[in-house]
């Protein structure tokens, strides 16, 4: 069963995200509605009015501060086109800001469910270094945790995810759902962006690929590109995020009566990704529980190529392993276990001078595993992801305006 904290933080979020869901609902209802009624209010205008034959005008005043005199933005005159994309551009910046919100709450409860992993001493949390935490009972001191490197949250924590926990780097990207969470949140993040800092505009979709791709360097991600590409419509000579719904079509390419709806499968994507969060810490072994040094061990291994955490990680195996234990000749010594004892047969090398251990390679029979767990431990040294985003094509575009 889950902590009491873990299971009202996933509840908090399923419960913010269905809030957003109802506002996204509500506003393609007023929406909709408004377009209806503008188009009809033009309609029912007479030959002779200016409304009809100018359009409509929106002023803006202010003041200067210096003298005191009345000034008027400069205005423009809005046709009934114009009135309609202003309406669905009211829609679309609606939607852009609840995916904003969105990726928000998702990023909150990894913070928390990653912190909770330190305070139940799960080997995904990642002690930081110089940092002790024998003293600390309290969720604040794992959330306020240090860390260095230029991996940002939540993205670092995804990483130890990822790397400690065997369930969740199994499904992750290859479930029985379809969806490539990994994938997916770059895109919501990388949209994200541009809402926030660019007002839901992209000017070079290029560079925008470029960044989703290096958060995703380890990954094959050829077909992500066309997924990118229908996220974004061109208006006033830019690319501007689209997530309006577009019609469905069958096989021939034919409308078949129904719609997507992006927004509702970020909302859905959010809180399944969440969910796998929450079970991969449900079934993850505690320190000392049967089962916990294999997952160290792999955890270990997947982060094999940072030399400064190997003696820490190695350690942490190698009390509770068999003594046969193989490395590489070069200038070796003999190793010893946690409790200070020399473990026969066991060395380990030294070959830089402050004594970081490298190089290090374990037989896989000295770990006494079944089959099934001694394929699946090399498997996580060579495994590398490939990329199926399951969505369907977007339909060719109409103009903004849904006229």
């Amino acid at each position: 069963m889950a902590d009491e904290y873990l299971a009202n933080a996933f509840e908090e979020l399923t419960a913010k995200i269905n809030k957003l869901n109802q506002f996204k609902s509500v506003a393609s209802k007023v929406f909709s509605a408004q377009h209806e009624e503008v188009t009809k209010a033009h309609e029912a205008l007479p030959e002779w009015s200016l409304r009809r034959t100018e359009g409509s005008s929106y002023f803006l005043h202010y003041q200067s501060p210096s003298t005191g005199s009345d000034l008027l933005v400069s205005q423009k005159s809005y046709q009934l086109n114009d009135e309609l994309e202003l309406s669905s551009l009211q829609k679309l910046k609606i939607y852009q800001w609840l995916l904003v919100d969105a990726y928000e709450v998702f990023e909150d409860f990894v913070v928390e469910a990653y912190a909770y992993c330190g305070l139940k001493g799960l080997s995904i949390w990642v002690q930081p270094d110089g940092w002790a935490r024998d003293d600390k009972r309290d969720i604040e001191a794992y959330i306020k945790a240090p860390f260095k490197g230029k991996v940002r949250t939540p993205h670092r924590q995804l990483k130890a995810f990822r790397q400690g926990s065997q369930h969740f780097a199994k499904y992750e990207t290859e479930n029985r759902v379809g969806r490539n969470y990994r994938v997916v949140l770059v895109i919501i993040e990388k949209l994200r962006h541009a809402v926030v800092h660019f007002g839901g505009y992209c000017e070079n979709l290029k560079s925008f690929q470029d960044k989703v791709q290096a958060d995703l360097a380890d990954m094959d991600i050829k077909a992500v590109r066309k997924y990118i590409d229908t996220h974004f419509m061109h208006h006033e000579g830019s690319n501007l995020v689209d997530l309006f719904e577009f019609p469905a079509c069958d096989r021939n390419g034919n409308p078949n009566g129904g719609f997507h709806d992006p927004m509702l499968g970020y909302f859905r994507a959010i809180i399944e990704y969440a969910q796998l969060i929450k079970e991969s810490i449900q079934i993850h072994p505690k320190f000392g529980e049967s089962g916990f040094p294999a997952q160290a061990l792999v955890s270990f291994l997947h982060d094999f190529q940072k030399p400064a955490k190997i003696a820490t990680a190695f350690l942490i195996v190698l009390p509770k392993l068999p003594p046969k234990i193989m490395a590489p000749n070069r200038q070796s010594a003999p190793c010893h276990s946690g409790n200070g004892r020399r473990v026969p047969g066991a060395k380990h090398v030294t070959s830089r001078p402050n004594g970081k251990l490298r190089n290090i390679e374990i037989s896989w029979a000295a770990l006494k595993l079944s089959r099934p767990q001694n394929e699946t431990l090399k498997a996580s040294m060579r495994r590398r992801t490939t990329v199926a985003v399951n969505v369907a094509p977007r339909a060719v575009r109409k103009p903004l305006a849904l006229s």
